[in-house]
């Protein structure tokens, strides 16, 4: 198969998840666990909600945000990850939605993030996080 058909193939398949068409199984259902991916050139990270120490729905001016920390090993992987993505566009995915692409500018240390969103979507992937954990 050519590069241009790949390429082109990849891109069908980003679009559809994107706009919640997907072509693999829907992970929301009650027997699944709450995950969390983010997509970059240079590698793949994903965390299940025990590898995520909080996920909440904040206000930022008007905007409503998704804010998340990541445990200690996981706030390592991604800061190895960000700091190998930087001018790379990346995607961040919370099951199978995405909810963000941005452009790493520099490393994210601390595993700190905060992702501007629909605030029903922000509440959704909460509710979903804290029905995943199992340490509570």
């Amino acid at each position: 198969m050519g590069k241009r058909r790949t390429a082109v193939i990849v891109a069908l398949i980003l679009v559809y998840e994107a706009i919640g068409i997907g072509l693999f199984p829907d992970r929301t259902s009650a027997d699944e666990r709450f995950a969390m991916r983010i997509n970059c050139p240079s590698g793949t990270l994903q965390w299940d909600a025990d590898s995520i120490d909080h996920l909440s729905v904040a206000q930022q001016g008007d905007q409503p945000v998704l804010t998340f920390e990541l445990g200690e090993e996981a706030s390592g992987e991604f800061a190895e990850l960000t700091q190998r993505s930087i001018g790379l566009t990346c995607h961040l995915y919370a099951n199978t939605t995405l909810i963000s692409s941005f452009v790493i500018r520099s490393p994210i240390r601390g595993g700190i993030g905060v992702v501007e969103m629909d605030a029903e979507l922000a509440k959704k992937l909460v509710e979903s996080y804290e029905a995943g954990r199992t340490d509570e």
